[in-house]
């Protein structure tokens, strides 16, 4: 298969598309290095600020770190309904837009890679997705059809000295090979 973008399918039904409104990305103009992704759900991303202000406000005993730990805030997952196809010697790596961060939103990884075997992932269907955190005073709606992200390919090369690769075949999607 030559390197470009799919839809990711329903795993509970092959025949289906993951998300019916998903978009293709887009490189947004002639000289972008980066191709746009589309968010295909409506979602919201919640406040950090909001949550831990109200955890405050609920026990004023509480340390700011406390009510950190107390919402047990995680980020929140976007679904672009795009899958990647690559070669062998290539990963795709995704990053947050310019704009995101304005909004508040901040890529709980800073920069996705994504492996060329997770294409076909039982899991996922290789559906890329964004996970962002909120760290303006409000709530963040993202709609479907907004831009969420960018990535583009990349060749790599394994070393040619001492290098070790496990002999496993991927089962699952993020984190599946360990923390």
């Amino acid at each position: 298969m030559k390197r470009g973008f799919y839809f990711a399918r329903n795993v509970e039904n092959l025949e289906e598309r993951a998300f019916p409104e998903a978009q293709l990305p887009l490189f947004s103009t002639r000289n972008s290095i980066c191709a746009d992704f589309f968010c295909a759900e409506k979602v919201v991303v919640p406040s950090i600020v909001k949550q831990v202000v109200t955890a405050l406000s609920e026990n004023t005993n509480l340390t700011f770190e406390e009510a950190m730990k107390d919402k047990n805030l995680k980020p929140t997952k976007v679904h672009t309904g795009i899958k990647a196809s690559m070669g062998d010697d290539e990963g795709l790596f995704t990053f947050n837009r310019s704009s995101l961060p304005k909004k508040g939103l901040v890529l709980a990884n800073s920069v996705g890679v994504i492996d060329p075997d997770y294409f076909e992932c039982a899991e996922t269907d290789g559906e890329i997705c964004f996970f962002y955190f909120n760290f303006s005073a409000e709530d963040v709606i993202l709609n479907v059809g907004d831009k969420i992200g960018q990535g583009t390919f990349m060749k790599f090369y394994h070393p040619e000295e001492g290098l070790r690769i496990a002999d496993v075949e991927r089962q699952g999607g993020i984190g599946s090979t360990g923390l």
